[in-house]
């Protein structure tokens, strides 16, 4: 078996055969599909056993309970016979050709952590909207300096790799289950600070749907997916503790950004929190002590809007 794709799926019943269907689509015929089941209660796990009925490759394992994508994704990778493991979302997809060229990026640069620009996928309109990252290279080496120089360091997080078995078998490396958002950033930080041999590839195959469409504006119908700035705050520290004899001047002004960008999101949220209860006293209390906050977040455009009336409901 070559590879092993895994797709951690709750109540998307409505969506998965897209992803699933990409697989089959494959240049690549050796692989096989873990749908990790994560408690749904939709029927996604039934659907799921009927295609695995009628096609051998596919193969479905039931969570006992819900315990999210990262608890999922380790499932998934425990159970992979591959020689290379892969993540897929269930609401997204992969060009016909991805396996194919991934494997030969691979093998070419003796990488074992291999990933690709993305395709972003307009839910909205049903179409796709350019690419996520623009590489200027063909290929682009990873490692933690290539990865916290990024004036936001979370796009990379973005990627859906090629992870060889092997390296994370090695190396003991998962997905923290603790996490429900911003896991996948933690675990490509740990496999480069492992030195695994790592690139970026510029051919976008991976179809990403956004959250939030690039052109519609409209939000995904089955984006579940909420950054939560706690946990930001908590990786920046995790890698900063973990790696300290790794961190170069580079990572740490990366790290520095990092938690720069954590902490606009924390204030963000309390103040949306506070205004949303309309506990007048706490956020004017927020705002005296976190002045450069309230202007960061007046400044932007869905505040002006709710303030003539136009946005969102309080």
């Amino acid at each position: 078996m070559t590879v092993s794709v895994i797709i951690a799926a709750y109540n998307v019943g409505n969506l998965i055969d897209r992803a699933i269907a990409s697989v089959r689509s494959q240049t690549v015929p050796d692989w096989e599909i873990v749908v990790v089941d994560d408690a749904s209660s939709d029927g996604t796990a039934e659907h799921v056993a009927a295609l695995a009925a009628a096609e051998p490759r596919i193969r479905l394992v039931r969570q006992p309970v819900n315990r999210g994508p990262s608890a999922a994704r380790n499932r998934g990778i425990a159970e992979a016979h591959g020689e290379w493991v892969a993540v897929l979302d269930a609401d997204d997809a992969w060009r016909p050709q991805r396996l194919e060229r991934l494997l030969h990026y691979a093998s070419v640069t003796a990488s074992d952590f291999v990933a690709d620009d993305l395709v972003l996928f307009d839910d909205g309109i049903q179409q796709e909207a350019g690419a996520a990252f623009d590489l200027p290279r063909e290929i682009t080496p990873l490692n933690p300096e290539a990865l916290f120089s990024e004036e936001n360091p979370l796009r990379l997080g973005l990627m859906k790799p090629l992870m060889r078995k092997a390296l994370l078998d090695r190396t003991g490396l998962r997905y923290e289950e603790s996490l429900r958002s911003a896991e996948d950033f933690l675990l490509y930080a740990e496999i480069l600070f492992s030195g695994a041999p790592s690139v970026l590839v510029r051919e976008p195959m991976y179809v990403y749907t956004t959250r939030v469409g690039r052109v519609s504006r409209k939000k995904a119908a089955g984006s579940r997916s909420v950054t939560s700035a706690q946990s930001l705050l908590w990786i920046g520290e995790t890698v900063r503790t973990r790696y300290a004899a790794r961190i170069t001047p580079a990572i740490d002004a990366g790290l520095k950004r990092w938690r720069r960008m954590a902490m606009v999101r924390w204030t963000a949220s309390e103040i949306t929190r506070l205004r949303r209860s309309r506990d007048l006293g706490g956020l004017v209390t927020f705002l005296l002590r976190h002045p450069g906050s309230a202007v960061h977040y007046a400044a932007t455009s869905r505040t002006w809007a709710r303030l003539v009336g136009k946005g969102e409901p309080a």
